[in-house]
């Protein structure tokens, strides 16, 4: 028998109205729910946010992937496998989204735009969206070997 049913069943021998049973029923495992992806976000969270910093740190510089000229790609793999184990991703590759989706708000001696939207964006956007996807899957390639 399921736990829910066994629940079910000691409820109903205390409340006899089914509806306050099913609303009980319900709010109990959405608070389960609620809890696991609390759980879930704060392992994960804490996570990338101790890689981020070694990410940053001036002695790991040199295990950090990059794209030189939109030609050369250097591919590195993960200094701490903590955020890959928990995930299956590399926090390279999530910088590197969050990059490419974040408005490009310090760019403005490049680019002019009004919206974020505009023609120029989605251009600048696509190409590194292919760059980036490039480096990601070098990077995830490399993971996957260790």
């Amino acid at each position: 028998m399921t736990r829910y049913r066994l629940i079910r069943l000691y409820l109903g021998q205390i409340i006899f109205d089914n509806s306050i049973n099913h609303k009980i029923i319900k709010y109990l495992s959405d608070m389960e729910s609620y809890d696991y992806h609390i759980n879930r976000y704060n392992t994960i969270s804490n996570l990338y946010k101790k890689n981020n910093k070694n990410y940053w740190n001036k002695s790991n510089r040199l295990n950090i992937s990059f794209v030189l000229n939109s030609e050369t790609y250097v591919s590195k793999p993960d200094v701490n496998l903590d955020f890959y184990n928990e995930t299956g991703q590399s926090y390279q590759v999530r910088n590197l989204l969050l990059s490419l989706i974040s408005i490009p708000v310090d760019n403005s001696d490049f680019i002019h735009f009004t919206t974020i939207l505009s023609d120029e964006i989605k251009e600048w956007r696509s190409f590194d969206d292919i760059m980036y996807g490039k480096l990601s899957k070098k990077i995830m390639n490399k993971m996957v070997q260790n």
